[in-house]
């Protein structure tokens, strides 16, 4: 990839206010769910603990 390619995503990455809007929408669902812990917990399971 180009330097002004990687340029023109940060700067997307950003600038770009959707990202963000995403990012807290997928936050607040996982707070909802208890998303961390299910997921520590799935892990524990799968792979004990470490």
């Amino acid at each position: 990839m180009q330097s002004q390619t990687i340029g023109k995503k940060l700067t997307d990455l950003v600038t770009n206010s959707s990202y963000k809007t995403n990012a807290t929408a997928l936050s607040n669902k996982i707070k909802e769910e208890n998303g961390t812990e299910n997921f520590c917990n799935y892990i524990e399971k799968e792979f004990g603990s470490l």
